[in-house]
């Protein structure tokens, strides 16, 4: 401060005082020119206006009466780490549905799913029976398939839904017990209630089969609920020549209502930590444009 009054930079107000400290800071020992913020006009800063504590914005503050934004920087440093906070959060469990997704997907569809068409095509009638034995066999033996422990919501049956193509339907239970049994359980019970899928006159006629696959995901504290999964694995035969396995459902939160309002709470950061930073856009927009005019 002291140099600059020395090479002629005067506290006049305004343009002229950057203009005057430009050209003596020229003619002096330095080599480039000096910008507007190197010599401001500056106030002690116990002298600062009560208006202008008011109606300056902090980078106004900064430049007249030297007075460093350490509040702004503290509230920027907090609205990046709280929204970085609450994207790992949400980043973390979509991460995990995917990777069950995935666990299931290898469960009840096999080793032929086509990420292109998110989809198994099963092109014979042994195909077909081996996929629904697996799906049937898979769906019991869930646990014991699994590292992560399952409840299921019906544990001794499972419901399948056949569509023929004239548009009638029908509903088979299958049952745990018979179909396990070691002597005649597979797809000796299969053939039983599912006759039309081992006939060669009647599989022509099916159009689709869905199982229902509702069960609980264990994970949460003490073993608590961690996830409620609804899956759905269809067997689509409306194209000539070809059915299609496929796995679809979706997850939610089975936790306590605290569960549910850590959600919220999060969701609330993420809105409020858009809203902040767009704010934020535009006091930096403000401030850049102080600054110029400076």
């Amino acid at each position: 401060m002291r140099r600059a009054m020395a090479l002629g930079c005067s506290l006049r107000p305004g343009a002229q005082a950057v203009r005057a400290c430009a050209s003596s800071l020229e003619a002096s020992c330095f080599p480039e020119p000096c910008r507007a913020w190197l010599c401001p006009e500056r106030a002690p800063r116990r002298g600062m206006p009560i208006v202008d504590q008011h109606y300056l914005n902090p980078f106004e503050k900064w430049l007249r009466y030297g007075r460093f934004p350490f509040h702004f920087l503290l509230h920027l440093a907090l609205l990046f780490l709280v929204t970085t906070e609450a994207t790992r959060y949400f980043q973390k469990d979509i991460r995990h549905v995917s990777r069950t997704m995935r666990h299931f997907r290898y469960l009840f569809v096999g080793d032929k799913y086509d990420d292109r068409t998110h989809a198994a095509e099963l092109h014979s009638p042994k195909e077909l029976q081996i996929a629904v034995d697996r799906t049937v066999g898979n769906h019991f033996s869930i646990n014991h398939l699994s590292i992560v422990n399952y409840v299921l919501e019906d544990p001794e049956l499972l419901y399948m839904r056949a569509r023929w193509r004239d548009g009638n339907t029908a509903t088979v239970v299958i049952e745990r017990s018979h179909f396990m049994d070691n002597t005649t359980g597979g797809q000796n019970y299969l053939r039983e209630e599912m006759p039309f899928l081992y006939s060669a006159k009647d599989l022509p006629r099916l159009e689709s089969l869905r199982f229902q696959h509702n069960f609980q995901e264990l994970g949460g504290y003490h073993g608590s609920c961690y996830y409620l999964w609804d899956l759905q694995t269809s067997f689509d035969g409306a194209e000539a020549g070809v059915f299609k396995l496929q796995l679809g459902g979706y997850a939610r939160d089975c936790q306590t209502r605290a569960w549910h309002l850590a959600h919220l709470f999060n969701i609330t950061i993420v809105s409020l930590s858009v809203i902040s930073l767009g704010l934020l856009c535009r006091k930096l927009w403000r401030n850049w444009v102080t600054i110029g005019r400076l």
